[in-house]
């Protein structure tokens, strides 16, 4: 029934498996922002003074709490665990999904900012020519800010799901924002390695654009 109308879809062809399978689908799309944005910011760990690695220790440690608790609420949303895709269960209770989803999206948000503005302050004492710092910032925060831009209209998109009743016309655009901002971190996490791929693959390039300096 996704991309149709709720009222739209007979009850007797409405299939439990499309809740199950969303609620696999979701602990394995938290998990799989939790490790992109871990694997930034060791990369960071590796190249910064003692001072800014406390704020990414910080920061990887509000990412996998929060993580943690974004992606696994959904296996224990209903008590009992059915409750959550079979209609046909009256009793029990299950938690408001939709706020622990807008609370993963704001602090989704919140950390991609971080991670956003994190190279800014990791490079500017960093000694590498001119260029070539630029470069890696731009780099890191082209990344960054379309992750960033992508969790807000995901947040946005996971609001209006909240207030709206009709879940198998809303869920689509929701999980379309959802799928294009794990792959946007995903992609984000292998940005910084562009240097030894151009570096390999297009070495006149490379050797142009960084032995330059101003």
């Amino acid at each position: 029934g996704l991309g149709r109308h709720l009222w739209d879809v007979p009850f007797s062809t409405f299939n439990v498996k499309f809740l199950k399978f969303g609620a696999i689908c979701l602990t394995f799309y938290g998990l799989s922002i939790m490790f992109s944005k871990i694997s930034i910011l060791v990369l960071f760990l590796r190249s910064l003074p003692q001072k800014p690695k406390k704020a990414i220790y910080t920061t990887i440690i509000v990412v996998v709490v929060y993580s943690l608790i974004g992606s696994f609420h959904w296996l224990f949303a209903c008590q009992p665990l059915q409750k959550f895709w079979d209609l046909n269960i009256t009793h029990g209770s299950c938690i408001e999904w939709s706020k622990m989803n807008i609370f993963s999206g704001v602090m989704n948000t919140a950390t991609d900012t971080v991670i956003l503005l994190l190279p800014i302050f990791m490079l500017r004492k960093v000694r590498l020519p001119r260029w070539e710092r630029i470069g890696l910032v731009l780099a890191m925060m082209t990344g960054g800010l379309a992750a960033s831009c992508s969790s807000v209209i995901r947040l946005e998109a996971t609001i209006d799901m909240a207030a709206n009743s009709d879940i198998t016309w809303a869920y689509v655009r929701n999980g379309i924002w959802w799928m294009i901002e794990m792959h946007i971190a995903i992609v984000c996490a292998c940005l910084p390695i562009w240097r030894a791929f151009l570096r390999k693959h297009f070495p006149h390039v490379v050797r142009y654009t960084f032995n330059t300096s101003v």
